[in-house]
């Protein structure tokens, strides 16, 4: 695979890389391995919910439960955390 970048974003992650000790293609990789992590945990979350909206479980951020049961605060789920 190839990928193209402009000349302003290569010299930025060429100065990155040289900050960091590392060589420019591992941090790329590293970023598209958090980029894909990141859209896979997003695109599961939004079917959980798509699910519980089905099941007509509605949550608003900070408003209080009405529907009975457990209202989880927004840190029970947090986004997941990236490893290199």
């Amino acid at each position: 695979m190839e990928v193209h970048l402009s000349p302003d974003l290569q010299a930025k992650l060429a100065q990155l890389a040289s900050q960091q000790g590392r060589d420019s293609e591992a941090l790329v990789v590293e970023a598209v391995q958090r980029m894909v992590n990141y859209d896979e945990w997003f695109i599961r979350e939004v079917e959980k919910g798509i699910a519980a909206a089905d099941r007509g479980e509605f949550a608003v951020l900070g408003a209080p439960c009405v529907l009975g049961g457990d209202c989880p605060s927004a840190s029970a789920h947090p986004p997941p955390k990236y490893s290199s």
